[in-house]
Order: structure tokens, then C-alpha cells, then sequence
């Protein structure tokens, strides 16, 4: 009897801690099949995150070079976020791309699919691979799904997630197989680390990995080995009929073998093991299989309780049976001694291919290194065995800003239970600085205690490089964009303003040469019309600079001159509370600029630093030089950021004031900001506008309590600086001619007939280029001069001046435009006389105007 029960409780105790290892090496390598099967997932998440939009050839690429490489998957998918706006638009484009059938969709039945009602927003599936496979899921909106609501709650936590036991379906739209599909939303701004989406996160779409679950699960068992047990896959996160996922017989049965209920499944020896994937509580459920049990050596005992009544017996048996027991243990060490070989050469394999750096941490306050693959010398810059013996670890690499996070991302994981990702700066041993993406989770021993953690890092500057220089270009775009549509807004309602002022100015300057001379008191009053004209004019002006369409006399000219012949005025707006000094440098460079506007310039830099100082006194100085420009400067100018590296001609203006906060300094090119009282803002926006249209570059600097410096610079010019043109005479001139007057505005074209008719010509209105040259090619000979505006609808003036000058080559023009003259000067010039007028315009103006192009 000793010797019965000596066996007998031997081998029970080896034969359940044999079934332990097994079920316990089931759990593990379902967990790490499971978790290789949805890595393509992340793969693609950065696909779209680091390439913008992702084309169906694009994503269908990557897919395939995925799914060849997993080991059970069906399918991969794109659903996009797509608001009831778009769908039409959607739906055209696909059916455009190879798909004429396709439709958002939706099921009415597990196998029946119809249009998909109209709400407020769809995700359909928009890509598939392969999509041979399943042609059936494409355009099937999610939000009619069942699994809906699960991805809405998803779409929080920026985790990897997983559907329940679904309906797959197939080519013929069965929907007879069972799906289980991972689920990984994309934002429309990657996520920082592996942080959770900011409140408010706009979810991109979502990416779909499709599993049938017996094909999931059950090969698992063909490519790994599990001998020995039966194994129960039970979701416990589904309703009570939803919860079996699969079952695994060690000994296949007969077609249509009966699934054992949970009952019947845990009547004997078995363990229930918690396996928690992709936010999903599931079971495996592990029992012995009966051939593998009586296959043990458990039932000899009773024959050693037969044999043990005599001596000689007993220890026959007990001789035989320790025998077995050996050539069992040494078969069983030369299996595991072969797979532990083949394990580790796969292993060294793998890390020898990975991108980064694989690691193993002991879960201990200093988290030491207990492996590092091969690539940690070319990431980090020292050997593996530095990391191993404790010489140096990983943490000392960190950047000192993202220890913290880093810590506190691997503290919660831990706490959690959950895998981490983290994003963070690495310094190697050369100094380099790289950005590192970490990702790991920890293993637990068998009472829940952590053991180890073990992860890549990979190395992503490029990826992070070229972010940094997509957002640095969006940031430029939508600036460039900003001013464009704040200029075209500027110089449209000009323009319309100018024209409106020439009506105003011509009549009131017509008005009142045509009174008699006791009328003094209707002559003041007109002439307050016309000053009053004129300074809305000015204002026109400053809004036509920032538009990049003032009206400029470009010639070369000396920047010293200038700021010499305006010396005086510059002394008078500074006033009393500040002292203004010039430092300028001698032989200086011309400029190819138009003379008014860089006075404009001036004028408006040095009043605005003339009110920033206030009365509390201070500098002023105005400093001319040669200087280079490089890449990187240019890089943070207000304006001409796109011009070439090299020399310019330098113009600083530098006041001693407050200075100006980030905040404001953002603001200050604005139209109609300021930080001064009301009815002012427009001076600096004029200066952008100038200095755009000059080719030049605008930088500007300041600091809270030491002041402002605005810096201009102008491309140099080889030509010689042209002398300022002396004064015209305003002697009276009268010449009986017949002029041809084209202009779209009914009022400028009338009151232009109505200047020239005060000064003896004979004018000819047409509302439009195609009526004015009709009546010009009905006499071509009988028109002296041509007034012809700019910018009309249909023929513009340029193309009106083409035609007149083709019917008629030498014909005097004279343009008229609110303005500037976009170099039709140059561009015609030689086919005959030819000048512009800018409006609003006197009579006097336009006398000389036409004057000059007639004598």
C-alpha cells in the first residue's frame, strides 16, 4: 500500500503540474499571436498620420505587403469620416475609380445590404484588401452597425479596439462565417505619445482589421504546438449567446462534433485563465485531452498495488517504472532543448532585423537591462554589454524635459495592466538629438506579479522632421492666404472707392472754376469737398500699398535722397519728445522703387515709432547700409520670405520705446489694428503692402521695455538714380479735338467727357472696350487720344489697347485706373504715346496728362 499511494500522489502532482505548463503556455502564445495579428493595424495608423491623404493604390500597397505577412488575416480596411455633405461627392469619385456599383450601404437582414439612409454623418468602408474577397463590405457604412456604438466610445481613448462575434460577409452575401474585427481610430492631428486625444479630437476614420475566427483562432494550433489539451475561446465582454468565439479539440473529431457547453467543459481537471485583448474580456478555457491522459503513466499504480504483495515484484515494477521516467524526462529535455534552440535563433533573427533597439527591463526600482538586441550600438552609440552589466541605462539617454512623461506613461501602463507607447528625445553618445518612439507592455507571473517589461524603439527624426516641415509650410500657407484675401479685400473696395472719388473730385473742381467770383462762400464749400476728396484718396492709397496695387513710377533711386529731402518733415513729426537721428552710409546702391511709396514707408515708420515712445521722450534713429541677407534670416520675415540670399540695400528704423508682446508683434500688420485710438491701423498694413510689391523683405523685432526695430530691405540696381522731374506749367490749353473716352463706370466716364470738354475737346463716351472700338474702327483717323480704363469686364483695357493699337499703330493712350498700372507702360512701350492716371484725378491732372501726350 506505501508504495501504491508513493505513485500514485508522484504522479498525480508531475501530471497536474505538466497540465499547468501546457495550459499556461497556451495562454501566453495566444496572447502573443494575438497581438502579432493586429500590429499591421499601427503600421497603417502611421501610414496616415505621416502622409497627409492616402491614396486607394497607396493604402492597397501597403495592405498587401501586411496581410502577407500575417499570419490569419482577411482583410484590411479604410473608413473615413464622411459628412452627409460629401457623400455624393464620395460615391461619384469611387464609381469614378473602377467601381460602378458603388454605394454608401447598410444591412436590413445579417445577409441582405440596401442604400444606406441619409444621416448626418457615414463611415463607409472606403478601402479594402484584398478586395476580390470582399467586394460585399465595401461602402458598408459602420454607423448602422451594430458595433457602432462601441467605436463611438472608442474614439476617447485613441486604444486599439475589438468587435464581438459578428456575421462575415462573403462573396455571396451569406454572412455564414463568424468575423472578429480590431478596430484602431486615426485623428486628424497625430496623437502626442501615447497620450489620450484632447478633448474635442476629431476622429479621421477608422482602421479595420477583418478575421474570420475560425481561421483566427484555429490557426493558432496548426502553427504552434499545443499538445495535449482541449481549449475553450469564451468572449465575456458579449451578451450570454454571444460569448463562444472557438473551440479547440487536441483529437479532432467527426464532422459536426457537438461544442461542449461550459458545464460539460468544466467537469473535470481545467483552468479558466483571464486573457484581456484589445479592450475585451475574454476567457480561455483549458481541460486535459483524454487521449493525452490515459496516455500517462497515472493508472499504472493500480498495478503496482497488484504486483506490490510480494518483495520481488514491487521492486521489479518500481525499477520499470523509474526507468520510463527517465527516458520520459530525457525525451521531454531534448524537446524542449530543440524548441528553446529554435526559438532563440528565431529570435536573434528577428532582433538582428528590427529598426530599432528590442529591450527587456527589470521591473525594479533602477530598471535594469536584462537584454538588448544587436542595433542598440548603432542607436545609441555604445555596446550591448555596457547596457547589460549596468555601466550605463537607457534613462540616461532621455532628454531631461521628457523623463517625466516617459516615467509617468510606463508607471500608469504598469498600474493598468495595458501596453504603453511613448514618444520622447534621445541623446547619443555623439550629441545627436533623435526623436524615439518606445512601445512595451509587461509579463506577469502566474499570482498577477509583474516580472519584466520588455519593447521597441525605434528611431522616427524623419518621420517627426518632416511633420515639423509640413506644419512649418501649413503655418505659411494659411498666413500667405490671410494677407492675399485681406489685400484683394483692400484693393476691391479701393478701387471701387477711387471711382467713386473722381465722380466726387471732378465734379466739385468742375463746380467751382464754372462760379462767379462774388460766390465765395459755394467756392469754400467745394473746395472742402475736394481736400476732403483728396484725403479719402490718401486713405485709398495707403489700402491699394497693402494691397500690393498702388500706383507706382518705379525708376532708380537714391535711398539717401529720400530720406534728405524728407529730413525736415521727419523733424517735424517727431516733434518735441523724441530726437531723431540719420546714420546713413555713404555710396550707397540705388533702388529700383517708385520714390512717393518709399517716402510713404518712412513717413509711416517714423510717426509709428513717434507714438510708441509717447511723451516720455526717447531715440529715433534711421540707419542706410549695405548688408547680406541669408536662408535663415529670411526665413523670419514678416514679407519676402521667397527672396534670394545675397546683398541688399538696408534701411533700419530703431526707437527706443516699449516695445511691443509676441501677442501684439503677431497682430501688427493687420488692416485697421492698432493699439492707438480709433481710426487708425492702416499705416503699417500699407508698409506690407509696399515693400511686397518692391520685392523686398520686412523684419522686424522688439522686446517688452527695449524698443522696436523695423528693418527694410531693397534689391540693389545697377542703373543710375533718376533725378526728381521738375515742375509743369498750369498755363491754360485748349485744343478742338475729338477724344475717344472707354470706361465701364458710368459716373467716371461722364465726368471725365466733362473735364476734357472744359478744355476744348470734343469726347466720345463708350461703356465698354468692345463699343469703344467699334467706334474707333468706324474712324480711326478722327480720335487725337484714347482715355481708357484699366479694368473693365469682358475686353480689359490691355487687351482694348492691342486692338486699338492694331487698327491704329501709334495712336496716343492715356490709361486711366484706381490702380497701379501693372506694367503696361513697359510691356507696350515703343507702339505709340502711352501714360497712366491714376484715380481719383483733378482737372489740372488730367489736363497735364494728356497734354503731354499730345504735344
Amino acid at each position: 500500500m506505501l508504495v501504491f499511494w508513493s505513485i500514485r500522489f508522484s504522479e498525480s502532482a508531475s501530471l497536474l503540474r505538466e497540465f499547468e505548463r501546457r495550459a499556461s503556455n497556451v495562454a501566453l502564445r495566444a496572447e502573443e499571436y494575438l497581438l502579432r495579428n493586429v500590429e499591421p493595424l499601427y503600421s497603417l495608423r502611421n501610414l496616415f498620420d505621416y502622409s497627409g491623404e492616402v491614396t486607394r493604390e497607396e493604402f492597397n500597397g501597403a495592405a498587401r505587403d501586411l496581410i502577407s505577412r500575417s499570419i490569419s488575416m482577411q482583410a484590411l480596411e479604410w473608413v473615413p469620416r464622411v459628412p452627409s455633405a460629401d457623400r455624393a461627392r464620395i460615391e461619384a469619385q469611387v464609381r469614378a475609380e473602377g467601381f460602378p456599383d458603388f454605394q454608401f450601404t447598410e444591412r436590413t437582414s445579417p445577409t441582405v445590404l440596401r442604400r444606406a439612409a441619409d444621416r448626418p454623418e457615414h463611415f463607409p468602408v472606403l478601402y479594402v484588401e484584398p478586395y476580390a474577397a470582399n467586394r460585399f463590405a465595401l461602402g458598408f457604412d459602420l454607423v448602422s452597425g451594430v458595433s457602432w456604438p462601441d467605436l463611438q466610445s472608442l474614439a476617447a481613448t485613441g486604444k486599439l479596439g475589438a468587435s464581438g462575434r459578428l456575421p462575415l460577409l462573403d462573396n455571396e452575401n451569406t454572412g455564414s462565417a463568424s468575423a472578429y474585427i480590431v478596430q484602431l481610430p486615426v485623428y486628424a492631428r497625430p496623437l502626442v505619445a501615447d497620450a489620450a486625444p484632447a478633448p474635442g479630437a476629431i476622429v479621421r476614420g477608422y482602421i479595420l482589421g477583418v478575421f474570420r475566427l475560425r481561421d483566427l483562432l484555429g490557426s493558432m494550433f496548426t502553427r504552434t504546438r499545443a499538445p495535449g489539451v482541449d481549449v475553450l475561446f469564451l468572449d465575456r465582454s458579449a451578451r450570454p449567446d454571444r460569448q463562444f468565439l472557438h473551440y479547440h479539440n487536441a483529437t479532432p473529431g467527426p464532422a459536426g462534433e457537438k461544442i461542449p457547453t461550459i458545464e460539460e467543459f468544466s467537469s473535470g481537471l481545467h483552468v479558466a485563465l483571464p486573457l484581456d485583448h484589445a479592450g475585451r474580456r475574454w476567457e480561455l478555457w483549458v481541460r486535459p485531452d483524454a487521449a493525452w491522459l490515459a496516455a500517462q503513466p497515472f493508472s499504472r499504480s493500480w498495478l503496482a498495488l497488484a504486483l506490490g504483495l510480494t518483495l520481488s515484484a514491487s521492486l521489479a515494477l518500481l525499477l520499470r517504472s523509474q526507468h520510463r521516467r527517465t527516458a520520459l524526462v530525457e525525451r521531454l529535455v531534448d524537446e524542449r532543448t530543440a524548441e528553446l534552440t529554435e526559438s532563440q535563433r528565431q529570435l536573434d533573427s528577428l532582433m538582428a532585423a528590427l529598426p530599432g533597439v528590442a529591450f527587456r527591463l527589470q521591473i525594479d526600482g533602477d530598471r535594469r537591462v536584462l537584454y538588448a538586441s544587436a542595433g542598440v550600438m548603432e542607436f545609441t552609440g555604445y555596446p550591448a554589454g555596457d547596457y547589460l552589466s549596468g555601466r550605463r541605462h537607457f534613462r540616461d539617454h532621455v532628454h531631461p524635459d521628457d523623463l517625466p512623461a516617459l516615467r509617468r506613461a510606463t508607471g500608469e501602463a504598469l498600474a493598468n495592466r495595458q501596453a504603453f507607447e511613448v514618444t520622447y528625445r534621445f541623446l547619443t553618445k555623439a550629441g545627436v538629438e533623435k526623436w524615439v518612439l518606445s512601445r512595451g507592455r509587461a509579463f506577469y507571473a502566474a499570482d498577477g506579479t509583474a516580472q519584466f517589461i520588455e519593447g521597441l524603439a525605434i528611431d522616427i527624426t524623419p518621420q517627426k522632421t518632416a511633420e515639423s516641415g509640413r506644419l512649418a509650410l501649413e503655418r505659411k500657407l494659411l498666413d500667405t492666404q490671410k494677407l492675399e484675401s485681406l489685400g484683394l479685400l483692400a484693393g476691391g473696395i479701393a478701387h471701387d472707392f477711387n471711382n467713386l472719388l473722381t465722380v466726387i473730385l471732378g465734379h466739385a473742381n468742375l463746380a467751382r472754376l464754372g462760379l462767379p467770383r462774388d460766390a465765395v462762400d459755394t467756392a469754400t464749400s467745394l473746395l472742402a469737398i475736394e481736400t476732403a476728396s483728396t484725403r479719402a484718396a490718401e486713405l485709398c492709397s495707403q489700402m491699394l500699398a497693402y494691397a500690393g496695387k498702388g500706383r507706382f513710377v518705379v525708376q532708380p533711386a537714391d535711398l539717401n535722397h529720400l530720406l534728405g529731402e524728407l529730413g525736415v518733415l521727419l523733424k517735424v513729426s517727431v516733434g518735441q519728445h523724441a530726437s531723431l537721428t540719420l546714420d546713413l552710409a555713404s555710396a550707397l546702391p540705388p533702388v529700383l522703387a517708385d520714390a512717393t511709396q518709399l517716402r510713404q514707408v518712412v513717413m509711416n515708420l517714423v510717426i509709428n515709432a513717434t507714438e510708441a515712445i509717447g511723451n516720455g521722450g526717447g531715440d529715433i534713429r534711421l540707419v542706410t547700409a549695405v548688408r547680406p541677407l541669408d536662408a535663415a534670416t529670411l526665413a523670419t520675415a514678416a514679407v519676402g520670405t521667397d527672396r534670394p540670399p545675397g546683398d541688399y540695400v538696408y534701411l533700419e528704423v530703431h526707437d527706443t520705446g516699449p516695445g511691443m508682446s509676441p501677442a501684439v508683434l503677431a497682430k501688427i500688420f493687420d488692416p485697421f489694428f492698432s493699439t492707438k485710438f480709433t481710426g487708425r491701423g492702416l499705416g503699417l498694413a500699407a508698409v506690407l503692402g509696399i515693400v511686397r510689391s518692391h520685392d523686398g523683405v520686412l523684419l522686424v523685432e522688439s522686446t517688452v521695455g527695449r524698443g522696436t526695430a523695423f528693418r527694410l530691405f531693397l534689391p540693389p540696381t545697377a542703373a543710375a538714380a533718376v533725378p526728381a522731374p521738375a515742375g509743369s506749367s498750369g498755363t491754360t490749353w485748349h485744343r478742338p479735338s475729338r477724344v475717344l473716352v472707354i470706361d465701364d463706370d458710368e459716373s467716371v466716364r461722364a465726368i471725365a467727357a466733362a473735364m476734357l470738354r472744359s478744355f476744348g475737346y470734343a469726347p466720345e463716351p463708350k461703356a465698354d472696350g468692345y463699343s469703344g472700338l467699334a467706334a474707333f474702327r468706324a474712324a480711326p483717323a478722327a480720335f487725337e487720344l484714347v482715355v481708357l480704363d484699366l479694368l473693365m469686364p469682358g475686353l480689359s483695357g490691355e487687351e482694348t489697347l492691342v486692338e486699338l493699337r492694331r487698327t491704329r499703330p501709334g495712336v496716343p493712350v492715356l490709361i486711366i485706373s484706381g490702380y497701379n498700372e501693372g506694367g503696361i507702360l513697359a510691356r507696350h512701350a515703343g507702339g505709340g504715346p502711352l501714360a497712366y492716371l491714376g484715380k481719383p484725378f483733378t482737372r489740372g491732372e488730367l489736363q497735364a496728362a494728356v497734354r503731354a501726350l499730345v504735344e
